[in-house]
């Protein structure tokens, strides 16, 4: 084993055999943006051996606030290729595989079946709506994460519990929106999301499953709340 992990393996619920699996696992993120970029490097740093990075966008300044694994140097470029390229030169161990298109329901299943497990670290309504209904179809686990200016969210979109259907059952008018952002919000929720899709490959997560965690960062406050599974919902209607 690879003495880049020694440290991790030393914790004892992922020892040698939980780093064999993280080895083992593949995981998609879709978004290479402001939780995307966080999310990627810890991935990458736990020794999550096979990752997928799925954007459609190129690197703009205004997006250098938040997504650090983009640099001046690749403004203009895919968002998937700058990514790569920091990922790899990060960890060399790792298998990475792009996609340069959006998202949606023509392709997503068949993403998600590529994968053991999908994070969803996209900034817009309609994109999570469309990884909902990939997961439901597919129940391959989606670890969905969200941010606005000081405060954020994770929910474990899980098959059998609460799916964002039930959660958010309708559209939010884009002009009640907000895309304000300090980029170290997003990367705090962003090392989370990634720290939660771990814990999931580990089994070590079930506790957290049925359940939405808000993050306050301006008042520094963590709240937990359970989400009960609708029964109106496509994801009770589908299975």
């Amino acid at each position: 084993m690879s003495i880049r992990y020694e440290r991790q393996i030393k914790i004892n619920e992922i020892g040698e055999e939980g780093q064999k699996k993280l080895k083992n696992s593949k995981a998609l993120v879709v978004g290479a943006g402001g939780l995307g970029s966080p999310a990627l490097y810890y991935l990458s740093a736990a020794g999550v051996g096979h990752i997928g990075i799925c954007d459609p966008d190129t690197v703009t300044l205004s997006n250098l606030n938040r997504q650090i694994l983009h640099f001046v140097k690749d403004i203009e470029r895919k968002k998937t290729e700058s990514a790569k390229e920091k990922i790899s030169d990060f960890n060399p161990e790792l298998e990475i595989q792009t996609y340069d298109f959006m998202v949606d329901d023509g392709n997503a299943e068949d993403l998600f079946k590529k994968y053991d497990i999908v994070l969803s670290c996209v900034d817009n309504i309609e994109a999570r709506n469309v990884l909902n209904r990939a997961h439901i179809k597919t129940k391959t686990p989606l670890i969905d994460a969200g941010v606005n200016a000081f405060s954020g969210y994770i929910l474990p979109i899980i098959s059998g519990y609460a799916c964002y259907n039930c959660v958010y059952p309708t559209s939010v008018p884009k002009e009640a929106l907000d895309n304000s952002i300090i980029g170290a919000t997003a990367g705090m929720v962003g090392c989370m999301q990634a720290l939660e899709t771990i814990k999931t490959l580990l089994d070590l997560n079930g506790d957290f499953f049925g359940k939405m965690l808000f993050i306050d960062l301006m008042e520094l406050s963590f709240q937990t709340i359970e989400v009960k599974k609708s029964e109106s919902c496509i994801c009770s209607t589908e299975e």
